[in-house]
Formats: C-alpha cells, sequence, structure tokens
C-alpha cells in the first residue's frame, strides 16, 4: 500500500484546518457506544472502529457505503493498511491515506476516480491530478451483495461546512446569525460575511437569520461550501400573522391587523407586559390606572373611546381570556393586535372594540436548550422632588398667605423666631423645639419630608429560565420567571413579588394526530404600609397633610410627631408608618389549564379541539392596628388608630371550549378557498367572602380569631355564560383578489330569553395591485401595493351581569328602635323593556406599500366605528317614585380616526463591517361624537347630542391685572349686584370688607365676559346659554404616536423605543399644582412656584401674587374654574426604552459550552420632553392617566394633582442572556 505525504509548505495550513475539521468530525462518534465484534457488521461500522482504534480520519461519499456488510474482526489487524485492505477486501472500493492520518475511501470506477480528485483538491491543493486507478495500489474485487442496515448502528458520518453570506446587491453581511436546526450549534459571520462548522451531519440544515432580513432555511445536502445571499424584509410577506383561530400569511391579510416586536419586551425591566406595548402599535392606546404604580395593570384600548359604558379590548393568551399581567414576558412569541370588525368579528360579542392575542412558547424540535436571563434594576422618579425644605422660606410663603386672607399667622413665630429659623436653615444652629409658658412647644427644624417617607432608588431583580427541546414526536417546554421588587416606601419596605411557571407539552403519535398541553400558573403579591388616626389615608396623599412642614421634625425620641390638625383623624401617619402594623396585602394566584388536539385525516382538512380552564382567587387583607404619636404642639402621647382586621376572598372559576376545522380546496392554479367553522362555549363563576374583626387582642399578629368584636360579615356570586358558532371563508384569485368573509352568532347570558342571540358578520376584500401585469413597470420601485377594505356588525355585552333581574338589597338602620338596629329591604329599580346588545358597526379602509424592494414600507388606516343601542339610564322619574329610573338601549356615538405606520430598514459600511438598522413609527388619532343622547335641555353636565367627547368648558381670561388701580377700575365695571364677581372670585370679592386683599388687585387674572351681558357666570349650565363658558379645549389625547429604532453592528446592538402624545389639553388642581392658592399648609411646595408668583418687578409671572390664599380650592374661585390662560398641554415625547446589548463571540463562550452570552444594558423612562407647560414635578403620563372618558365630567373635572398617585419611575438596569 503507497502512502502518500504532503510536504509543500504552503498546504500545511490547509491540512492543519481540515485535520481540525475531520476531529470534530469524529467526537459525536467516539462518544457512541460500540457493539461486540462480530463476523459481519456494516462497512461505516467498520470505518469508524478503524478510525478510532489508528486515530485517522475518512471522508468518502456516503452512498457508497450505504447497506454494505463486511468482515472485521476488532483486535486481528496489526496495522491500518492490513485492516483497510481486510475491510475492503471483496467490495468495489479503494482508499488513499494521506500525510498518515487522513484516509480518502473511493468507488473504483471512473466516476469514483473523478470523485477521488476533487477530494484530492479539497485536502492537498493540487490543481491538477492526473493519476489513474492503475498508479494506485488498490485491489478490485467483485461486490458483493448488500444486506439491510443493522439496527443497531445509527452513527451519523459528519464533516466540516463553509461558506459565505451576502446581500441582494453581494456585499458580505457581518453578524448573521447561523444555527444548526433542532440543535444547539451556531456562529455569526465574519467581517469578510464567511462563517464555518467543523462539525454537522451532511444532512443539516442552516437557519440564517439577519436585522431586516428574511430568516432562510438552507439545506446543507453534503455540500461542503455554501453561497447564502439573504432577501430583505419582502419576503416577510409569506410569513404567517396569528388570528382568529388560525393563521394567516402576512400578504393575504384583509382587515386592520399589527403586530409587535416581540424581541423588543423581553429584555426590559416591566413587571407588566402591558407597560412595554405602550407606543408599539398605532391605535393601541395603554393608560396607566394608578399612576405609576408596577404593582397595577394599565388600561388598554384600541382606537379610542368606544361606549359610554366602557369597552376594552378582549385579551386572548393563548386562545383564551386571561388577564395580561398574569404573563410572563420572557414566554411570548408573538403578539398580534386585530383592530377592525372584519379581523375581529370571529370573536363575536367579546370583539367588538378589538383583540390582543398573545401565543406563548411551546416546545420545539431539536437538542435541549437551556436559555437563563436576569435583570437587576434600579428605579427613581421622573419628576423633580426637590421641594422647598428650607423652613424660613416656607414658613414665609405660609404666613403670607395665611396673614392675608385672615389676618392671623400660621406659624406663630414672631421676630426672634424669625431669625432662629434664618439660623437654622443657614445650619449655624442645630434643629430644635422649645416648651413655651403656656405648654406649647415651638419648632425649629429643617425637614425634607419627602426625602424622609419615600425611596430615592427601588432595587428590583428578575431571573428566568426557560428549557425546550425534544424529538419530532414530543417535546416540551419549561420556563420559571421569579420578579421581585422593593415599592417606594421609605419608613417600611413594601414589596411587589412576580412568580411565574409556565409548561407546555407536544406529542405527535401519527402523522395525522397531533396533541398538545399547556399548564401556566402566576402568583402575585403586593403590600402597602400606611394608616392614620381614623382609617386608611393614602399614604401617597402626603402633599395634603399638614404636619409634614419643614419647620417640624418627623419623630421625637423615635416616636411620630403629628402637630396639625390634631383634632382630626387625619393624624399619626408617621407613627402608624413606624409601627409597621396597619398595612394592606393582596395575593393574586392563577392557574390555566389548556389540552388540544390537531387531526389532519386528509389533505388539506384540519380538525382542532381545545379545552382550557383557569382558577384564580385573590385574597386581600387590611390591617389597622392602634399606635402611638405626638399630638400637637403640646406633644401629648396618645395611642390612636382603628383595631381591625378585614379579609376578603375571590375565587374565580373559568372555562373555555372550543371545536372548529378548516378545509382548502383549489381550483385549475388560480382559484384557492379556504373555509373554517367552528363552535365556542364559555362560563365563568364568581365567589366571593368578606369577614372583618374588630378589637384584636394582639398588635402584632393579624388573625380573625384574634377580634372580640365581629364587626362585617359578607358575600357574593356572580356567574355569566356565552355561546357562540362561527365562521370564516377566504377566497383568492390568482393572489391577486382577496375575499375574506366571517360570521358569528352569539348567545349571552346577560340578556333575557328573548334578546340572548345575535348574529355578527363582517366582510373585507383585498386587492394586490402589484401581482397586476401593468404594474410591471413600477415593480422595481412600487413592489408591494395592497388596497383593502372591512366592514362588519359586532356586539358588546359589556353590561351587568343581572341586568334583567330585580335586585333586592338588604341591609340594617344605621339608628336603634327599641334599643335594636332593624332590618330592611331596598326597593329595586324597575325592570327595563326589551333590553339587548349595544351594537357596533365599522367600517376600515386601508392601503400598504413597499418602496425600494421592501427597504421603506408604510401603512394608511382609516375608520369609523358607530356604536348604537348603547344601554344607559333613561329619563328621570319623580322622587315620589322611590326608585331609581330604568335602564334602556337608546344612546349612540361615532369614533372616526387614522393609523398612520412607516418603517425602513437598510444597512452601510462602518470602519470596513456592515451596520445595519431598522427604524419604524406610527401615529394615530380619533375624534368620538355623541350622535344620540337623551338629553333635552342640552345639560353641559351630561352627554348630549352633537357633544364632541372630551370637549372642556371654561372661562377665557385676558391676562393679569397689572395694578391694583386697573383691578379697581375692573371691579367697578360689575359693581351693580353683589353676587356678579363672586361666581368667578368667591374666595376674593368681599363688597363689604375693609381689607384690600378682599378685593382684587395686581397679578389677579382678568375674567373676559364673553357674552357681554355685564355678569360673569355659567348661565343656565346649557348648551343654548352657556354664560360666558366656551369651549377652551379637549382632554381626549391627540395623535399619539411612537417609533423604534434598532441596530446592529459586529456584536454590539442597540434599540430605542420612544412614546408620545402630540397635544392633550389638562387643567390643573390640587396642592401640588396650585400650593398656597389651594391650601397654604400644604405639605410640599414646588421651588418653580414661588419663583413665578407676580410681582411689580416681574409683572410677567404666571401666577398671582404669593399672598393670595384659597383661590384654587373648590368651586366658583377664580383659578379653580377652569380657563384657557392656565389650560396646559401636557403633551410629551419619552424615550420609554434604551438598550444597549453586546454578544461575545462565540469562538470565546464556546469554550465554556455556551452557544450564546449576551449583555445588556437598559433605561426606562429615561427621558421626557414636555411640549406644553407643565412643571417638571409631574408627569405628564400620570397626569393624563386621571383622566375618565366615559364621564363627561371628568373631562372637565379635577385631577387630584397632589402626590396621592404612585410616581412614575425611571429605570435602570443590566443583565445577561445565556443559551446552553
Amino acid at each position: 500500500m503507497k502512502v502518500l505525504t504532503f510536504t509543500k509548505e504552503k498546504q500545511f495550513i490547509r491540512l492543519l484546518l481540515w485535520s481540525l475539521v475531520c476531529m470534530v468530525c469524529q467526537l459525536p462518534l467516539a462518544h457512541a457506544s460500540l457493539a461486540e465484534p462480530v463476523d459481519r457488521i456494516e462497512l461505516e461500522e467498520a470505518l469508524h472502529e478503524i478510525g478510532q482504534k489508528y486515530q485517522v480520519y475518512f471522508n468518502y461519499d456516503r452512498s457508497i457505503a450505504t447497506n454494505i456488510t463486511v468482515d472485521y474482526e476488532a483486535g486481528k489487524h496489526t496495522s491500518l493498511e492490513e485492516a483497510l485492505e481486510y475491510v475492503l477486501e471483496n467490495t468495489n472500493l479503494g482508499y488513499r491515506i494521506f500525510d498518515e492520518r487522513f484516509v480518502v475511501v473511493f468507488e473504483n470506477n471512473d466516476q469514483g476516480i473523478e470523485s477521488l480528485k476533487e477530494m484530492i483538491g479539497l485536502v492537498q491543493g493540487f490543481v491538477d491530478e492526473r493519476e489513474t486507478a492503475q498508479n494506485r495500489e488498490v485491489r478490485p474485487v467483485a461486490r458483493l451483495s448488500t444486506l439491510s442496515a443493522s439496527e443497531t448502528y445509527k452513527n451519523r458520518i459528519v464533516f466540516g461546512i463553509s461558506g459565505t453570506v451576502v446581500d441582494d446587491s453581494g456585499e458580505p453581511l457581518i453578524g448573521v446569525n447561523i444555527q444548526v436546526k433542532g440543535t444547539n450549534k451556531g456562529t455569526s459571520t465574519d467581517f469578510d460575511g464567511n462563517f464555518t462548522f467543523d462539525d454537522i451531519d451532511e444532512n443539516a440544515v442552516l437557519v440564517v437569520s439577519y436585522v431586516g432580513y428574511q430568516t432562510q432555511e438552507i439545506p446543507v445536502a453534503g455540500k461542503s461550501t455554501v453561497m447564502i445571499t439573504l432577501r430583505s424584509d419582502s419576503q416577510l410577506l409569506d410569513e404567517v400573522v396569528v388570528v382568529g383561530y388560525g393563521t394567516q400569511k402576512r400578504k393575504n391579510l384583509v382587515g386592520s391587523v399589527s403586530e409587535v416586536r416581540v424581541e423588543d419586551i423581553s429584555t426590559r425591566p416591566a413587571a407588566n407586559i402591558a407597560q412595554s406595548l405602550q407606543g408599539a402599535v398605532p391605535g393601541l392606546n395603554i393608560k396607566s390606572s394608578a399612576g405609576g404604580d408596577p404593582s397595577k395593570t394599565p388600561s388598554i384600548n384600541i382606537r379610542g373611546f368606544n361606549s359610554i359604558n366602557g369597552g376594552s379590548p378582549l385579551i386572548l393568551v393563548d386562545g383564551i381570556e386571561e388577564d395580561i399581567s398574569h404573563v410572563n414576558p420572557n414566554d411570548i412569541e408573538t403578539v398580534t393586535v386585530l383592530k377592525d370588525a372584519e379581523a375581529a368579528a370571529i370573536y363575536g360579542a367579546r370583539g367588538s372594540f378589538g383583540v390582543v392575542l398573545i401565543t406563548t412558547k411551546s416546545g420545539r424540535e431539536g437538542e435541549f436548550k437551556v436559555d437563563y436571563s436576569n435583570n437587576f434594576s434600579y428605579t427613581t422618579q421622573t419628576t423633580r422632588t426637590d421641594f422647598v425644605t428650607d423652613p424660613y422660606v416656607y414658613a414665609q410663603a405660609i404666613d403670607a398667605a395665611i396673614g392675608a386672607y385672615n389676618g392671623a399667622s400660621y406659624t406663630g413665630y414672631n421676630d426672634e423666631d424669625w431669625e432662629i429659623i434664618k439660623k437654622v436653615a443657614a445650619g449655624e444652629i442645630e434643629p430644635y423645639h422649645e416648651k413655651q409658658p403656656n405648654g406649647k412647644h415651638k419648632f425649629y427644624y429643617k425637614t425634607d419630608f419627602y426625602d424622609y417617607m419615600f425611596k430615592k432608588w427601588q432595587p428590583a431583580n428578575m431571573h428566568n429560565i426557560a428549557i425546550s427541546g425534544g424529538s419530532n414526536k414530543m417535546n416540551g417546554y419549561f420556563s420559571g420567571r421569579i420578579y421581585k421588587r422593593e415599592k417606594i416606601q421609605n419608613i417600611q419596605d413594601a414589596q411587589m413579588n412576580r412568580y411565574n411557571l409556565n409548561f407546555a407539552l407536544n406529542f405527535k403519535p401519527y402523522e395525522w394526530l397531533e396533541l398538545s398541553g399547556k399548564s401556566k400558573f402566576s402568583n402575585k403579591f403586593d403590600e402597602e404600609y400606611g394608616g392614620t388616626k381614623n382609617g386608611w389615608g393614602d399614604v401617597y396623599g402626603v402633599s395634603r397633610w399638614r404636619d409634614q412642614f419643614p419647620i417640624f421634625p418627623p419623630t421625637i425620641d423615635g416616636i411620630g410627631v403629628s402637630v396639625g390638625r390634631t383634632g382630626s383623624g387625619y393624624v399619626g401617619r408617621i407613627g402608624s408608618l413606624l409601627a409597621g402594623n396597619t398595612w394592606r396585602r393582596w395575593n393574586y394566584e392563577n392557574l390555566t389549564n389548556t389540552l388540544r388536539a390537531k387531526l389532519t385525516p386528509i389533505d388539506r382538512l384540519e380538525l382542532n379541539f381545545d379545552y382550557s380552564n383557569n382558577i384564580s382567587r385573590t385574597d386581600r387583607s387590611f390591617r389597622y392596628a392602634p399606635f402611638e404619636f405626638l399630638s400637637g404642639n403640646r406633644l401629648k402621647l396618645q395611642t390612636g388608630g382603628l383595631n381591625r382586621l378585614g379579609e376578603w376572598r375571590w375565587k374565580d372559576q373559568y372555562s373555555a371550549l372550543n371545536l372548529f376545522g378548516s378545509y382548502s380546496y383549489d381550483v385549475a392554479q388560480d382559484h384557492h378557498f379556504k373555509l373554517m367553522m367552528g363552535y365556542n362555549q364559555e362560563q365563568f363563576t364568581r365567589d366571593r367572602t368578606t369577614t372583618q374583626s374588630e378589637g384584636l387582642l394582639v398588635r402584632e399578629k393579624a388573625n380573625l380569631a384574634l377580634g372580640t368584636e365581629l364587626y362585617n360579615i359578607d358575600g357574593s356570586s356572580l356567574d355569566w355564560a356565552i355561546q357562540g358558532y362561527f365562521g370564516r371563508f377566504n377566497y383568492d384569485f390568482a393572489d391577486k383578489y382577496l375575499l375574506e368573509i366571517n360570521a358569528r352568532y352569539d348567545g349571552s347570558s346577560r340578556f333575557p330569553d328573548g334578546s340572548r342571540w345575535g348574529i355578527f358578520p363582517s366582510v373585507g376584500v383585498a386587492w394586490k395591485m402589484d401581482e397586476e401585469n401593468f404594474w410591471s413597470g413600477l415593480s422595481d420601485i412600487i413592489p408591494l401595493f395592497k388596497l383593502r377594505g372591512s366592514y362588519g356588525r359586532l356586539g358588546n355585552q359589556n353590561v351587568g351581569v343581572n341586568t334583567f333581574r330585580q335586585l333586592i338589597g338588604l341591609g340594617r338602620t344605621t339608628w336603634l328602635e327599641n334599643g335594636q338596629k332593624l332590618n330592611y329591604a331596598r326597593v329595586p329599580s324597575p325592570l327595563p323593556q326589551n333590553i339587548g346588545w349595544e351594537k357596533v358597526t365599522s367600517s376600515n379602509v386601508g392601503v400598504d406599500f413597499g418602496f425600494f424592494d421592501y427597504k421603506l414600507t408604510a401603512s394608511i388606516d382609516l375608520y369609523e366605528r358607530n356604536t348604537t343601542d348603547m344601554y344607559l339610564p333613561g329619563e328621570p322619574l319623580p322622587a315620589v317614585f322611590g326608585a331609581s329610573e330604568p335602564k334602556k338601549n337608546y344612546a349612540a356615538l361615532r369614533n372616526r380616526g387614522f393609523e398612520f405606520s412607516l418603517g425602513y430598514n437598510g444597512s452601510f459600511d462602518v470602519m470596513g463591517s456592515k451596520l445595519t438598522f431598522n427604524v419604524s413609527g406610527n401615529v394615530s388619532n380619533f375624534k368620538g361624537v355623541i350622535t344620540k343622547f337623551d338629553n333635552p335641555n342640552g345639560l353641559l353636565s351630561s352627554f348630549r347630542e352633537g357633544q364632541v367627547l372630551g370637549e372642556m368648558w371654561g372661562y377665557r381670561i385676558d391676562g393679569q391685572f397689572q395694578s391694583d388701580e386697573e383691578a379697581a377700575q375692573y371691579q367697578a365695571q360689575f359693581d351693580k349686584v353683589s353676587t356678579d364677581l363672586a361666581k368667578v372670585y368667591s374666595s376674593i370679592f368681599n363688597k363689604t370688607s375693609n381689607s384690600d386683599w378682599d378685593h382684587l388687585k395686581a397679578g389677579d387674572v382678568k375674567y373676559v365676559d364673553v357674552n357681554g351681558d355685564g355678569r360673569l357666570d355659567n348661565g343656565k349650565n346649557t348648551i343654548d346659554d352657556p354664560g360666558d363658558l366656551v369651549v377652551i379645549g379637549n382632554a381626549m389625547p391627540k395623535f399619539p404616536f411612537g417609533f423604534n429604532i434598532s441596530s446592529k453592528w459586529k456584536q454590539f446592538s442597540i434599540s430605542i423605543m420612544g412614546q408620545g402624545v402630540a397635544k392633550q389639553d389638562w387643567y390643573p388642581s390640587g396642592p401640588m399644582y396650585w400650593a398656597t392658592f389651594h391650601r397654604p399648609y400644604v405639605s410640599f411646595i414646588r421651588k418653580d412656584f414661588l419663583d413665578n408668583t407676580w410681582t411689580p418687578e416681574n409683572p410677567g409671572n404666571t401666577y398671582p401674587q404669593k399672598e393670595r390664599a384659597y383661590i384654587a380650592l373648590n368651586s366658583g374661585r377664580s383659578l379653580y374654574n377652569q380657563n384657557d390662560y392656565y389650560l396646559t398641554n401636557i403633551g410629551y415625547l419619552r424615550v420609554k426604552n434604551l438598550t444597549v446589548g453586546y454578544t461575545l463571540p462565540q469562538e470565546f463562550t464556546q469554550l465554556a459550552k455556551i452557544n450564546k452570552l449576551r449583555i445588556f444594558f437598559s433605561g426606562e423612562n429615561i427621558m421626557t420632553w414636555r411640549f406644553g407647560g407643565l412643571t417638571k414635578y409631574m408627569d405628564p403620563e400620570v397626569v393624563g392617566s386621571s383622566i375618565s372618558y366615559s364621564n363627561p365630567n371628568s373631562a372637565n373635572s379635577r385631577y387630584n394633582s397632589n402626590t396621592e398617585e404612585y410616581p412614575m419611575g425611571k429605570t435602570f438596569s443590566m443583565g445577561i442572556q445565556v443559551s446552553l
């Protein structure tokens, strides 16, 4: 046997690389269990054992070695050549050895010789190989008959592959992710777009993905090199989108459907997935329901105000209705928003105001993969918190306001006291308090109560792990998440915890049957500490606490001090917080189990069955415990606070059954049909119990058994059910003309027998003009141009479950008769007649564009939604009737709007490496009008026909008086009747007073007599006689928008997500904004307030003179009345998230057997730009969240703009993502 060796230096590197390839190729086989020596075994097995024994590496075409059995006996041969000749004897195969380590096996014929030449070229790099079979020492023999393969040996023959990835223009792409499908092997392209795998199966499939390009699957098919061209996102039109009861290709969508980029969600440090959806989709409006409280779920709205009765979208998680806060963001695979009637009609009554479909991850075929991620964050406030803490400045402001109002001194300081407090403020003397001869104390402190009450930074951490993998017959997915966060309270550490478990299993026993199951568990725990003398007292309402002044200390000798308003219940908050025994706690548990089966008995027919059951339990406990505090300026030690424990229990049970099937059929090549029909049934029950006990024997323990008196026991239950039959028909002709018809026949238990059922149809059409022949000249510039249109009618069952029942309320009197309280029954309201569904009729037209090979895409939608037969109270009845008026279906509103989205993806070279980027943005707007309402008098305090939703009525202001003389002249114009000015200046104007401050002065605002009747009032407060009121603004958010920018360069990535509202009108109210104009003794005064009050030296300042008091407290006062002077645009632009990441190169991570390791840094709500004049002490999102659009007075009413709302958080975090 002749052995050839290579001595050329230029071939050494090639040989070294090929040896590495072959060494890795042998690794999987090296771990395979060997069969005992037998007389005859498969040739591939024999070659494998020879390779192990003599440490050589084989290369051959697998087809020439299949189904050949040979004689081989381990340990019998003394050399490599002897073993090879023995094994290949009686076969038609030969071999050749290179460099004593590499063996090429070939077929001894012309084709085999040519194959040998190619393999020699790969290994040795020879330019020309002329040797023939006669020059090679091989021994051709007759081929034996083949036998079937051994069932005991199934090892792969593996080898290496290299390749290059380029874009459409042939430019190499850097950092492209390449994964071997079904395994955890992966790599990425280098600076020249090249990649290499050293050990993959010849039948492997490469999954190639890159930002802005279509993900492709490339079969290896035995090739050793491959050139891959990635196509731009135009190919994404062939991807499927989750829709109601199935999926559709994106290019064939007829309705208004949007998807959320899930990859932008998982790394964000948000406690609730709803917070991450804000600004992601046009027309999807997310509004905080409790300021910035991370434990509360924001409200979700699609396409604006939908019904006076409210209208939230249906949120389905894996096909069943579920609270979005229960979902682990890391488990989400897709989020789809169905916005028009055509897309949502398949869900009937529950989808009348849109549908949000969330699909969670399931098992995938392939090797088991472990993904771990974490996130460590710190949260601070988005607003300024540097309030006035200088005791001298603070006390001067309070005394000036109180003195001007009633001539009194609130602080009681004399000249000597002012000097002392000035020195305390300057740090010249230590703060102290001093007992006076009358037994009272004077306080000289410098306290930052906001800093004392609330944390500057709140830590949080999140850990998530997921395990997935399996075979094509059975695979699974398991995940778990822990999220813990400290809340903002400083004296006691209130906690917020989240736990999630998710398990999914897929089983495919036959090609025609797929079974799957999912089980999801979530737990939420929240708590707050607080309390006052007579009850809870919102701990966030500190700006109204009269004892939180800088001149007072928070504690003396460790006991809380409450010096203000000691005669009422609003005392002792610090004492209660210090004790820590007064708290509110919530614990939520949710378990959802789903079973599914999919059958495909014949080609194109698919039958689906799924059943889900959800059990949810809520435990809420309130504990009011006595506490000690120092009361009043006498510092009397008191014990206050209720001694009560209350426990509430809710148990909800929900089940859903879906049976549906689909069949598709083609006629010729151009006619494509698909029909889907199904049945749905859902049931819900809730049981609630309440128990409260008083007089607990132990303060520190919270147990009902410790109570000495039963305070209250109560309970309730409710249930509802819905049943529906649904169907969808799809037709497309030549992939140009699309038709979709949906219909649902729904019945709801919320309505009486004669009105329970309704049919809700929709139809949608689309024309893909870009598929027409006449478009060919434009296809290079505009490859996508699709027109869409839809129309449909849905029902709204958002009414009470007992709408058609007369409910008799029971109670007990608060007074005694014959020494006892009496039981009584309330008169029920009369039953409404002929009640039924609210009806929502929607129409939508849209256009989808694609430009420049789909690098630029755009979408425009125009819609109209009419809600009729809204269920509301009828005409008021006389008081002697003794019951409230019955409700009926009669009101209507119209909502019109548009949505626009734009996206661009591209790339360019930076320092020799390609930088890819994706930019997208969206904007929308809507306008709602009441088209029918029973308000014959046209009262402005109620809805009325023609009313634009959110409109704000107020007075016009002609600036501020610049002198006392100007104010006196103005006042003289209205001196005819004493009440003329009192209606708008009630806290100022007092004609009989001799005080200067009881008359209009310089700095006060000047009201305009709009109707010229010599009076300043609101007339009859009707649309026909509004007096001097005019529409001054609109409280609805105008032009909400969002944008997303993402980019990758080498191993680096960055994404920026922004969101905002162009305009939203708001009239300020409350002590946080108005400070001493609201109540002079408020707790916190903004630093930007005192500097903006009117003075002769600064007449252009915003506010009246600082000596004014109570002018913004309540109705009729000059700054409380809504007016255009202080009307504020709370529009804003906010960077919701900024994430920067770095993925370590795999050549390093794989040394530790880590497939992927990414480090990221993230910020949430990190920057905010205000479009209007809203002070930086207030957050525009928190302010906007206070407006309830379902009440006309709310749009005109006052947001209680103090610190009662949980502050919005600005979060900075870092974490890692690891894949094994």
